[in-house]
C-alpha cells in the first residue's frame, strides 16, 4: 500500500510539474512570444510523462469519449495542410500531436496510479500558484512581468500570457479547491481555504468578467441539487416563486449591465471581433482557415469589413488578432463545421458520461460537471484554449471520467508490445527534443537582445544579433520581419523588402506594410511606397501615422495639394486616447505643412 502511495506521489507531483513548467518556464520579462518556450516544455514534459509511466502496466480499453477528442485533435491536424499553411500552423500541429499524447498518458496511467483527490491537488496548487503571481503583480511585487502588460486593463496575468487566460485557468480551479476544502480532514481544510481565497481574489484582480460569469455558471450547476431543492418548495408557494423569479430577473439585468458599464469599449470591440470573424466564418464555413490560422486571414477580413461602408464600430478599434475571442467562433473559423461539430460532441458526449456517473453512485464527478460548464460558458466569449497550460486542464478533466478500471478492457500481449517500444522510440525523442529545445532558446535569446539594441537604436549591432538568431530559428517570420526592419533603417532597403516580403509567409501585420512603404520610399519607388502604406489605412483606418508618410510620397512626386490634404487628416483626427508618439506626429505634420505652404524642402532623413 505504502509502495502504491509512493507511485501515486511521485507521478502526481510529473503532472503537477508538467502543468506548471508549460506556463512558467519564461515569464514576459525573459522572453517573447509566450508559447514556444511553454511548447517548449510541453514537448520535454510530454517525453518524460511516457518514459516514466510503467510500460508493462499502461494500456487502456477505448471509449466514446476517447475517440470523440482524437478524432478533434485529428480534424485540427488535417485542417493545416487542406485549408492552413504549414508556416503559420506548425506551432497549432505540433501542439495538437502532444496534447493527444498526454492525453493518452493521462488514460494509461490514470487509472492504476492517479485518484480523483490527486488530480484535485494538483489543479489547485498549479490556480495557487499562479494566484500568488497575480496578486504579487497587482502590487508591483513581481518585478519578472513588471511593465509587460502595462497597456492592459488588469495588471494580474500570472505567467499566462494575459488576463482572460488566467481567469480561465483560476475558473476551472474553483469546483476542485471547493470539493478539497468538502472532503478534506480538519488539519487540511484551514489550507484549502486559503487556497480559495487566494484564488477568488488573484481572478477578481484578473478583471477577465468572462471568467466571472463561468464561473457563477459553474458554481450553479455543482449546488444544482440544493437549487432543484429551493425551486421545489418554492413551486409549492405561487406568490413566492414570483416574487423569487422577479428579484432572480433583476439581479441577472442589473449583472449584466454593471459587467458591460465596467468596461463598454471592451464589450464593443469584442462584438466587433465576432462581427469580423462572421464573415470570415462566411466563406470558409465547411473547413475552416486552418489550424493555427487565423491570424494571417484576420487583417484582410478587417479591412473588408471597414471597405463595406458597414461598420459596426470606429475605425480607431482596428486590431491584430491571431484568434476570435470565442473558443466556438475560433473553430469554425479555423476549422470549419466539421470542427466545430465535433468540439460540440466532445462536450455532450462528456456531460452525458458525467450525469451518468453521477446517477451511479459517483457523486464527485458533478465537479467534473461544474468545470466543464466553466470552461464551456467562458469559451462562447474567449478563446480560452489558445493557452497550452488551459489545455493540459482540460485534457485532465476529460480523463478523469474514464479512471474507472472496471469500465475498460485491456489488453495485455497490446500492452507488452507498446511497452517494447516506448522507450525504444521515446529515449531518442527526448535527446532530440532537449536539443532542438535548447537550440530554440538560444536563437529566442539572441532575438531577445537584438529587439533591445534596435530599441536603442544601435542598428548594426541589433542586426548582429537577428542574423545570429535566425542561425538556430531559420523558419521564425516574426525574427525576420525584425531583420527587415532593422535593415530598413540603416538605408539598406532592398535587403529589407526582400525579408520583409519573406516574413510574409507565416506573419501577417500592419508593422509590415508600414516598413515597406518607408523602404520603397528610399528607393523612390514611389507607387510600391502607396501602395503598401494605403494598405496599412485600409486595415487600420483610425491609424495617423501612414497619412505622414502618404504625404512625404505625394510632395517628392511633386503632388502638394494630396501632400496637404495627408497632413491635414493628421491634424484634423480626434484621438480619444492620445500618446507621446500621437503628440509627436501631428507636430511633425504641423510643422511639414507650415514647410510645404512655404514651399520648403522635407529633409531627406524627416520623421
Amino acid at each position: 500500500m505504502n509502495a502504491s502511495n509512493d507511485k501515486r506521489q511521485v507521478l502526481s507531483s510529473l503532472y503537477l510539474a508538467a502543468l506548471i513548467l508549460s506556463s512558467f518556464v519564461f515569464t514576459s520579462a525573459f522572453i517573447h512570444p509566450f508559447e514556444p518556450a511553454k511548447l517548449y516544455a510541453l514537448r520535454i514534459m510530454t517525453l518524460l510523462l511516457l518514459l516514466i509511466v510503467p510500460g508493462g502496466k499502461f494500456g487502456f480499453g477505448w471509449q466514446r469519449l476517447d475517440i470523440v477528442f482524437i478524432a478533434y485533435l485529428g480534424w485540427q491536424i488535417l485542417s493545416i495542410p487542406f485549408t492552413g499553411t504549414w508556416a503559420s500552423g506548425r506551432t497549432a500541429l505540433e501542439t495538437s500531436v502532444l496534447i493527444g499524447l498526454v492525453y493518452l498518458v493521462l488514460r494509461g496511467g490514470i487509472n492504476k496510479h492517479l485518484s480523483f483527490a490527486h488530480l484535485s491537488r494538483l489543479i489547485v496548487v498549479a490556480a495557487f500558484i499562479q494566484s500568488a503571481i497575480a496578486i504579487l503583480q497587482h502590487l508591483d511585487f513581481f518585478p519578472w512581468t513588471e511593465g509587460f502588460f502595462s497597456g492592459f486593463e488588469s495588471q494580474a496575468t500570472g505567467t499566462l500570457g494575459g488576463a482572460n487566460i488566467l481567469g480561465a485557468f483560476l475558473g476551472l480551479s474553483i469546483p476542485f479547491v471547493i470539493h478539497l476544502l468538502a472532503s478534506r480532514k480538519s488539519k487540511s481544510k484551514l489550507g484549502w481555504f486559503l487556497a480559495l481565497v487566494v484564488i477568488i481574489v488573484a481572478l477578481i484582480l484578473s478583471k477577465s468578467r468572462g471568467a466571472w460569469l463561468a464561473a457563477c455558471f459553474g458554481l450553479v450547476v455543482m449546488n444544482w441539487r440544493h437549487i432543484r431543492h429551493v425551486l421545489a418548495t418554492l413551486v409549492k408557494k405561487k406568490v413566492l416563486l414570483l416574487f423569487a423569479s422577479i428579484i432572480v430577473l433583476v439581479a441577472i439585468c442589473v449583472s449584466a449591465k454593471g459587467i458591460y458599464e465596467l468596461n463598454p469599449a471592451s464589450a464593443n470591440g469584442r462584438l466587433f471581433i465576432w462581427c469580423v470573424a462572421l464573415d470570415m466564418i462566411r466563406d470558409h464555413w465547411l473547413l475552416g482557415v486552418g489550424h493555427g490560422s487565423f491570424d494571417m486571414q484576420w487583417l484582410e477580413y478587417q479591412g473588408a469589413h471597414f471597405a463595406s461602408g458597414f461598420i459596426a464600430t470606429d475605425p480607431g478599434r482596428a486590431v491584430s488578432l491571431v484568434s476570435a475571442h470565442s473558443q466556438l467562433l475560433n473553430n469554425f473559423a479555423e476549422t470549419g463545421v466539421i470542427g466545430l461539430s465535433l468540439f460540440l460532441l466532445l462536450f455532450t458526449v462528456a456531460f452525458r458520461q458525467l450525469i451518468k456517473s453521477t446517477q451511479h453512485g459517483k457523486p464527485e464527478d458533478i465537479v467534473l460537471i461544474s468545470a466543464l460548464t466553466i470552461l464551456f460558458v467562458h469559451g462562447m466569449v474567449e478563446d480560452v484554449l489558445i493557452s497550452i497550460p488551459v489545455q493540459l486542464l482540460l485534457v485532465i478533466i476529460l480523463a478523469m471520467p474514464l479512471r474507472h478500471p472496471a469500465e475498460e478492457q485491456v489488453k495485455t500481449n497490446s500492452q507488452k508490445v507498446f511497452s517494447k517500444w516506448l522507450y525504444v522510440v521515446v529515449i531518442p525523442l527526448l535527446l532530440f527534443a532537449s536539443l532542438s529545445t535548447h537550440i530554440s532558446i538560444q536563437g529566442e535569446l539572441l532575438s531577445k537582445e537584438g529587439r533591445e539594441l534596435t530599441g536603442s537604436n544601435k542598428w548594426e549591432a541589433g542586426i548582429a544579433k537577428y542574423v545570429s538568431a535566425l542561425e538556430y530559428q531559420p523558419n521564425n517570420h516574426e525574427l525576420i520581419f525584425s531583420l527587415g526592419a532593422a535593415y530598413s533603417m540603416i538605408g539598406e532597403s532592398t535587403k529589407a523588402i526582400e525579408l520583409i516580403e519573406e516574413s510574409k509567409e507565416g506573419l501577417l501585420d500592419k508593422n509590415q506594410y508600414i516598413a515597406l512603404g518607408k523602404a520603397y520610399l528610399d528607393l523612390k519607388d514611389y507607387e510600391q511606397a502607396l501602395y503598401n502604406l494605403n494598405k496599412v489605412l485600409y486595415y487600420y483606418p483610425g491609424l495617423i501615422s501612414p497619412h505622414f508618410w502618404i504625404s512625404r510620397a505625394y510632395y517628392e512626386m511633386g503632388d502638394l495639394q494630396n501632400a496637404r490634404n495627408e497632413l491635414q487628416v493628421i491634424l484634423d483626427a480626434k484621438i480619444e486616447l492620445v500618446s507621446p508618439e500621437i503628440e509627436m506626429v501631428k507636430r511633425d505634420a504641423r510643422r511639414v505643412l507650415n514647410q510645404i505652404n512655404s514651399r520648403s524642402m522635407i529633409p531627406r532623413g524627416e520623421k
